[in-house]
């Protein structure tokens, strides 16, 4: 007899699938963790943008690499509110 196809027999098998997807460990995906590290560049360093690059500098698969801004005074606070070190920095 035919398995009739409903959305709960759908739902489970995705939900299968996805587990699957999540047990597999980052390193056997990547090949090695040494080229994990995602790089950021924040373009425009006010307030804002220098708040949400120190969150994603905070969290510890990313590094925040470059700056970009039209005012070169901005660098300091931005590097100072990201709490990172020898970034580049570029005005265009």
């Amino acid at each position: 007899m035919k398995q009739q196809s409903t959305r709960r027999n759908f739902l489970t098998g995705a939900a299968a699938t996805a587990g699957a997807f999540t047990i597999v460990a980052p390193q056997s995906v990547r090949g090695s963790q040494a080229n994990s590290k995602i790089a950021v560049g924040l373009v425009g360093c006010g307030g804002r943008g220098s708040y949400d690059a120190s969150i994603a500098h905070a969290d510890p698969r990313a590094t925040v690499m470059a700056l970009c801004d039209r005012f070169p005074d901005q660098y300091d606070k931005s590097e100072t509110t990201i709490k990172s070190q020898n970034t580049r920095k570029y005005s265009d």
